[in-house]
């Protein structure tokens, strides 16, 4: 190979290298975004034929100096579609009360459990065939203007 060939090579590899690099800081840029939040976890199994319907159905606020007060009532209707019993998880995430001037007041929860590690409602329910369960949750969140959203 002549010293030309070995020169291009080396700026073909260098030039991709650094797009490499590009492309690689972009996509964890990318990755380390926030996403949206959704508020409705369910695991089921994958043969497993379900419907799940989730509403809010109230959400009030008001402000007073520099507090938010939220009021959200959510309603959650699980139906089992299949004719075999199924056994399912739902889970519910709620506002982060580990964040500093976060309170949670909750009100109704339909006997879920709170796992305050998650922030989260549970809900370990065995649907018998064609089986409909409504799930209904009633909180008050008081906090600080200017609290990121993805803490509430």
């Amino acid at each position: 190979m002549t010293t030309q060939t070995l020169i291009s090579l080396s700026i073909r590899m260098f030039i991709l290298s650094l797009l490499f690099s590009f492309y690689s800081v972009l996509g964890h840029h990318r990755a380390t975004k926030p996403l949206p939040v959704d508020t409705l976890s369910v695991n089921i199994n994958t043969e497993t034929k379900l419907k799940i319907q989730r509403k809010i159905t109230q959400r009030e606020q008001h402000t007073q100096g520099n507090a938010v007060t939220e009021q959200r009532t959510i309603t959650i209707k699980v139906q089992n579609i299949l004719s075999k019993k199924i056994m399912v998880r739902v889970e519910e995430l709620l506002p982060d009360v580990h964040q500093p001037n976060i309170e949670l007041e909750l009100m109704q929860h339909s006997n879920a459990t709170f796992d305050i590690e998650h922030n989260r409602l549970v809900w370990n329910l065995n649907l018998k065939p064609k089986q409909i369960i409504n799930l209904a949750v009633k909180y008050k969140v008081v906090y600080q203007k200017g609290t990121p959203k993805i803490y509430l």
